[in-house]
């Protein structure tokens, strides 16, 4: 539970949302029931992009609709038939599941992506964890945010603008915008044959199924006599007025020699899509075929159409704009080569094929990066500064297109981890056995005298935060060394507009004492000067007017780096020694903060002079002595040293270095 709890308050402060220990427990319980509970009734979305697709492979895709095959009535399927068509070009296989015969959740083993169509699947009922998933949000947009497990396909979307900003609006989602299309070798005017059966001036196609169609009240043919109607559909002698045009049903097979042997097709976008601007198949399939569409979807004629397609809103504007292109032939045609031409550049289903193929190479060929932090557990994380360390480098390393998890040492050895591409271990105190099956990485920070040769050789690469100690292993092992010093993120640590009293100190250390008396410490006490330290188990060694707190939430650090007067800090014995310069003074640095530190091996050669160490206790009294007096002095060194911050020492540097040696590692290893 409390592991759980901690994942929770992580991401809520991924999320932006502020947590503080002065938080209650009433208030800490409610987001983590939001977050990670099904209290709402809604299966929340799990982030899952360690599935895996080779889109230029052989997959096979399953189709969820309604019914399949012969003689069948329901658009959904007609719509995924045109799309498996386009997908089987790229060498996929195709199957249906069709609801009508029970076969919705009986998925076989071998697919790979599975395609929803319908609103009322159930995902929960997919026991393949493998498989994935993605909704297309025709229509009934509503119902489809409505569904319990809604939030955990792993792709969505949506047939247009409007519903795509109603579902990120009303979910979880990101929809992708995916309109209906049209098959152009099919609906081609070349293609189609004339049948006078089928010869009219204008006609619907469409079933009736029961609810309410604007197309009942405003087309009434007697109001032009002069020119001929057909109705195509099931159940339209159901009313009245239409039974003298009612042509039935007609198989899909058949509607490109209805649309070659009519004028103008009227559309009829249903109360469940005319709201969202959803555009109807037959107005594709029409414009394709060459004939004029005068729809009732003014929003659709404007998301998709940049208003070009005619629309009525009454039955006198629809007998208006009938009128007149049925009168004025050439404008018809005009009209007709305009909108056919938009629909053949954006509007077949071989560009919605490449739109979900494409989403597919991008979300599920990522290449996966478990970075191993070697904090015990989740419920101590936050103490450790490697966690807001690993966080800050997981976050540049999205930028780039990787996908990353976190692991804490419990979790080092599961599944999740050893199904990652690369291995990135921040090698502290603890020791990680790689494994052959990926690329292994080492990026040791701190406590190298703690590491021996052997343990560096077993990984692909190593990466030391000191130019000394990684040139002094090179020399030792034939494993590829880099240097890749600390940094830190600029995007939290930069200087604040805020001059708070809170945050304001003369002299400031955040660290814990580790239970021993810290150097630095010893080395100033006494002093006359106002002294501030925020960190564990200092009761033993100082004075309890020194102890400010235990702990600054890593989000507030840069407020206190940036008011203090002077923040101090000190090193391990084997990081001073050996050349591994604290993350606290990249940190401080960025802050626009003004540090004292003890001496590291080769600083000069990063900071030059912007950086001022001290040898012991009488140079470290003389040296706050001489700064505190002297602010101007302090911000000349700030400023010089924020400037080498900024040009080479953020994480985005850091990780775009990691990410030109992965690409190099794993084109190495396919050749």
């Amino acid at each position: 539970m409390i592991k759980k709890l901690y994942r929770a308050i992580e991401s809520l402060q991924e999320d932006g949302v502020v947590i503080t220990y002065k938080k209650t427990l009433d208030t800490l319980k409610s987001f983590f029931i939001n977050k990670y509970t099904n209290s709402s009734k809604t299966l929340q979305k799990k982030e899952n992009c360690f599935k895996k697709i080779d889109v230029k492979k052989e997959i096979t895709v399953a189709f969820a609709v309604s019914d399949a095959g012969e003689n069948v009535a329901e658009g959904d399927f007609f719509t995924a038939q045109e799309l498996a068509f386009e997908m089987q070009k790229f060498g996929w296989n195709i199957l249906y599941l069709r609801q009508k015969k029970d076969e919705w959740y009986k998925i076989p083993k071998n697919v790979d992506v599975l395609i929803s169509l319908l609103d009322g699947y159930d995902l929960t009922k997919v026991k393949n964890p493998n498989i994935i998933t993605i909704g297309w949000a025709r229509n009934w947009f509503d119902a489809w945010v409505k569904n319990n497990t809604f939030n955990i396909y792993d792709l969505l979307f949506a047939s247009s603008e409007t519903a795509c900003k109603y579902i990120t609006t009303h979910s979880q989602q990101k929809a992708i915008l995916l309109p209906i299309a049209t098959n152009v070798d099919r609906f081609n005017p070349k293609q189609a044959r004339q049948e006078s059966k089928y010869l009219c001036d204008y006609c619907f196609t469409g079933s009736y199924w029961g609810s309410k169609r604007e197309i009942i009240t405003f087309i009434n043919p007697q109001r032009l006599p002069q020119f001929t109607f057909h109705i195509y559909g099931k159940n339209w002698d159901q009313i009245e007025k239409f039974k003298a045009f009612n042509h039935g049903f007609l198989d899909y097979k058949e509607m490109p020699f209805v649309y070659a042997n009519t004028k103008i097709v009227i559309d009829d976008a249903n109360h469940v899509t005319k709201p969202y601007g959803a555009v109807n198949s037959r107005v594709f399939d029409a414009l394709a075929s060459g004939t004029l569409v005068i729809t009732n979807g003014k929003l659709g004629s404007e998301e998709t159409f940049q208003s070009k397609l005619p629309y009525f809103t009454t039955e006198d504007e629809l007998y208006n704009q009938l009128l007149f292109y049925l009168t004025h032939e050439d404008e018809r045609i005009k009209k007709i080569a305009e909108l056919r031409e938009i629909v053949l550049k954006n509007h077949s289903y071989t560009h919605r094929a490449l739109t979900i193929k494409n989403a597919l190479k991008k979300n599920y060929q990522k290449i996966s990066i478990a970075i191993k932090i070697p904090a015990p557990n989740w419920s101590v994380v936050h103490e450790w500064g490697d966690y807001h360390f690993a966080v800050a480098l997981k976050k540049e390393f999205e930028k780039l297109g990787y996908c990353v998890v976190l692991q804490v040492l419990e979790e080092w050895e599961n599944s999740i981890g050893n199904s990652c591409d690369i291995v990135l271990v921040l090698r502290g105190l603890s020791k990680y056995t790689p494994k052959k099956h990926q690329i292994n990485l080492m990026w040791n920070i701190s406590h190298p005298d703690a590491i021996n040769t052997e343990e560096y050789k077993s990984y692909d690469t190593v990466f030391i935060a000191s130019h000394l100690w990684a040139k002094k292993i090179q020399d030792q092992i034939t494993t590829p060394v880099e240097t890749m010093l600390q940094c830190s993120d600029t995007t939290r640590f930069k200087l604040t507009k805020e001059k708070v009293s809170t945050y304001s100190n003369q002299l400031l250390f955040v660290g814990n004492s580790r239970r021993v008396y810290r150097k630095i410490i010893q080395d100033l006490l006494p002093t006359p000067y106002q002294l501030s330290i925020y960190g564990n188990h200092w009761e033993n060694f100082v004075d309890a007017k020194y102890i400010k707190g235990i702990h600054i939430e890593n989000k507030e650090l840069y407020k206190y780096y940036s008011n203090a007067d002077i923040v101090l800090n000190d090193h391990w014995d084997d990081m001073k020694e050996k050349g591994f310069i604290s993350n606290r003074i990249f940190d401080v640095i960025a802050s626009g903060g003004f540090v004292i530190t003890d001496r590291v091996e080769g600083i000069e050669e990063i900071f030059g002079n912007s950086i001022v160490t001290y040898t012991d206790a009488a140079d470290l009294k003389e040296k706050i002595n001489f700064y505190l007096e002297n602010e101007k002095e302090r911000k000349e060194k700030v400023m010089l040293a924020q400037n080498i911050i900024a040009s080479k020492h953020r994480f985005q540097d850091r990780a775009l270095q990691f990410s030109q040696h992965i690409k190099k590692l794993m084109d190495t290893r396919t050749k």
